[in-house]
């Protein structure tokens, strides 16, 4: 009997990894989860003054370069990559990622979305609540 491949495979979307808290908390989750059960990817739509610590996750982390606020290629390239790593559960990190995780959910309706804020403004208060 063929014993068929159950690891959860997730995908840790951040704005990018420019920064701090945000940032700081993936890479300590990329390297806290159980690797028997989870495959465990992290996307960042820009890169910034962490991507070296990001970069050492080897195939794990992939930066898309992102220039403007939306990118319909980028949306396209995110879908493709979900697709093709199987991808189950999508965690964003920040506005940005944010957005594009609902626009995914919308696609991809069984995929399971979970969002973690960080920091408090005013804006994304009104947008949570």
């Amino acid at each position: 009997m063929k014993k068929k491949d159950s690891k959860i495979n997730v995908l840790l979307l951040l704005s990018s990894v420019s920064g701090g808290g945000a940032q700081r908390l993936v890479l300590d989750h990329m390297y806290h989860f159980n690797k028997r059960k989870f495959n465990v990817y992290v996307v960042s739509l820009r890169s910034g003054n962490m991507s070296s610590l990001f970069n050492e996750l080897d195939e794990k982390y992939y930066c898309l370069n992102q220039k403007s606020r939306f990118s319909f290629k980028n949306f396209i390239k995110l879908l493709h990559f979900i697709k093709e790593k199987k991808i189950q559960i999508i965690h964003t990190h920040l506005l940005e990622a944010d957005t594009y995780g609902f626009l995914l959910k919308l696609f991809l309706p069984r995929i399971k979305l979970i969002s973690t804020r960080h920091g408090e403004n005013k804006f994304r208060k009104k947008i949570y609540w």
